[in-house]
C-alpha cells in the first residue's frame, strides 16, 4: 500500500520550499547588487523658487564634479562608474536640476543619464539597482532631490543610516558599499574635495 504524506509533512515541505525560494531570491539579489552606489544632491539652485534650473554657482559645481568623480582617491579604489541616474521631475515640479548636475559627467564619461524614475519613486529605483545584473559589481551615481535622499539611502539598506540632508548643504556625497556578506551595507559621507563655487561679483 502506498503511504500518503501527512498534512504536517506537506506543510513542512511547503515551508521548506518557501524558505528555499526566499533564500535563492536573496542570494540572487545580493549577487546582483552594485559594488557601490554614490548618492548626491543636485547642485545649487537659484533664489527664484519657480526657476527649475541650476544657478550659476550650481553650473560651476556640476562642472567641478567631473574632476571629483574621476580623481577622488576613495572613489577611484572602486570599480569605475558604469551608470548614471537623475530624478525625473516630480509630478508637482518642473525641476531639471538633477539632470543638469549630471550633464557634464555624462559628457565626460559618454554614459547616458537615466531618468526612468520620479523623485518620489525611490523605492522602485532601489529595487532596480539591487536586483538588476546590469550593475553587478559596478559603481552607480544617483543624483536626487535632498528631500528624498535619506529614504533612498534607507531603501538601499545603508548603515549606519545617514543624517537628514540639510537644505544649505550641497558639498557632500554618500558612498553606499555592498559586501558579499549578507546584510553588510556600509554608508560613508565624504565631502566634495574641490573649492566651493565663489559668488558672482556685481557686473560679472
Amino acid at each position: 500500500m502506498m503511504l500518503r504524506p501527512s498534512i504536517n509533512s506537506r506543510r513542512f515541505g511547503l515551508r521548506c520550499l518557501g524558505f528555499g525560494l526566499a533564500f535563492t531570491m536573496g542570494v540572487t539579489s545580493l549577487a546582483a547588487a552594485p559594488a557601490m552606489v554614490i548618492l548626491l544632491r543636485h547642485a545649487e539652485k537659484t533664489e527664484d523658487p519657480s526657476n527649475p534650473h541650476l544657478s550659476a554657482q550650481g553650473r560651476e559645481r556640476a562642472n567641478a564634479l567631473v574632476g571629483f568623480f574621476t580623481t577622488n582617491a576613495i572613489i577611484a579604489t572602486n570599480p569605475p562608474l558604469a551608470a548614471l541616474f537623475a530624478a525625473r521631475p516630480a509630478k508637482a515640479s518642473s525641476s531639471v536640476r538633477c539632470r543638469e548636475t549630471m550633464a557634464p559627467l555624462m559628457q565626460k564619461l559618454k554614459l547616458p543619464v537615466s531618468e526612468a524614475y520620479r523623485a518620489e519613486d525611490f523605492k522602485p529605483l532601489a529595487q532596480h539597482l539591487l536586483q538588476s545584473t546590469n550593475y553587478s559589481g559596478k559603481t552607480v551615481v544617483v543624483c536626487w532631490p535632498r528631500t528624498e535622499l535619506l529614504e533612498l539611502a534607507k531603501a538601499l539598506g545603508a548603515a549606519p543610516k545617514p543624517k537628514t540632508w540639510k537644505s544649505e548643504i550641497y558639498d557632500r556625497v554618500w558612498l553606499i558599499r555592498f559586501s558579499a556578506t549578507p546584510g553588510t551595507v556600509n554608508c560613508q559621507t565624504i565631502q566634495q574635495n574641490f573649492p566651493p563655487p565663489e559668488p558672482l561679483r556685481v557686473g560679472d
